[in-house]
């Protein structure tokens, strides 16, 4: 909603079409060129990223030997890791940074 100076108000359902709902989409997935679903785990709550990325890789890990001849389960794309590396070079980072700054 917007409100102008002199008090009018213009609704977003003033100028669009709203529409509370869902829509179903086709997407199709390749991973290595071969047809893939794509399964995205999120964290919620206070559960941290490298609580949950542990428990998708052990259910990976037990889950995919289990699978049909021709059926592979792999994690692809793992932001956990990447976020712990990341704050791995930050703390190196800082490190340095009170290192070069005073005598550790």
């Amino acid at each position: 909603m917007l409100v102008r100076p002199d008090g009018t108000k213009i609704f977003l359902s003033d100028v669009a079409t709203v529409v509370d709902g869902f829509e179903e989409v086709s997407i199709s997935a390749m991973l290595d060129g071969k047809p893939a679903v794509v399964v995205q785990v999120y964290r919620i709550g206070d559960q941290s990223a490298d609580e949950v990325a542990d428990v998708v890789h052990g259910y990976v890990a037990a889950a995919a030997p289990t699978l049909p001849d021709g059926i592979e389960m792999v994690t692809w794309r793992d932001n956990a890791r990447l976020l712990q590396s990341r704050l791995g070079l930050l703390g190196e980072n800082a490190r340095w940074d009170c290192c070069s700054s005073s005598s550790c």
